[in-house]
């Protein structure tokens, strides 16, 4: 596993608040479910947040594609109609980065 998988990890465990426990309950393993599920969505905005961070910055659907192991038409077709729903002012990108 790598550190951003054990950090994952770690904190869907804490936000399950099973994270101390030696032994789970089949409503520990629900209370895991839940909070994989809470955790799958905040990545997915992050994503999301990052990709049109990326577009602010200049970067082409082409590269961005790339990174993410598909064409340039999928990724566009995936994040174009969130990048296109943006202001035009992207002066407060993600993190504060300009």
């Amino acid at each position: 596993m790598s550190a951003l998988s054990d950090a994952i990890g770690h904190a869907v465990l804490a936000e399950a608040g099973v994270a101390d426990k030696t032994s789970l309950t089949t409503e520990d393993h629900i209370a895991l479910i839940a909070a994989s599920a809470r955790t799958e969505d905040e990545v997915r905005g992050i994503l999301r947040r990052a990709v049109l961070s990326a577009r602010a910055a200049g970067a082409s659907w082409a590269t961005i594609g790339a990174e993410l192991g598909m064409s340039r038409q999928a990724a566009q077709q995936r994040f174009g109609h969130l990048a296109e729903a943006q202001d035009d002012d992207d002066s407060e990108r993600w993190l504060g980065l300009r």
